[in-house]
Parts: C-alpha cells; structure tokens; sequence
C-alpha cells in the first residue's frame, strides 16, 4: 500500500504493478464496499498510472486476467 503524500491522501495498492492492469477505486453502497473501475472520459485507466492526477480516495490495481 502506498499512500500519496497529498491532502487529503491517495491511498494505492499497486499489486504485482504490471502495465495494463485496471484501477479500480474504492466505493461505498449500502453500507458495503465495492471497488469499481476507475474511468476518465468513458474508457477505464490501465497502468502505468499518474498517481498525482488522482483525486483523493483509495485505488488498487487488478490483474485483468483475473478481472
């Protein structure tokens, strides 16, 4: 887990950090937590990822074999 040195922080778990993989982020409905992919302009974020353009909440990536 890597935590981005902003305020209010970023908080990642870039698991094995291989390109392609999807970040998803972390959601809350109904009491329950959903991880969910993370979008920008309708296509969903792979890596490599530029964590200082992420808006502050928590991310992981995924193997998208596994997805």
């Amino acid at each position: 887990m890597i935590v981005a040195n902003t305020a209010p922080p970023i908080y990642i778990d870039l698991g094995n950090d291989e390109p392609g993989m999807t970040l998803q982020y972390r959601d809350i409905e109904r009491g329950y937590i959903v991880w969910r992919d993370y979008t920008v302009g309708g296509k969903v974020v792979t890596s490599p990822v530029d964590i200082d353009e992420l808006p502050h909440g928590r991310y992981r990536l995924l193997d998208t074999e596994l997805h």
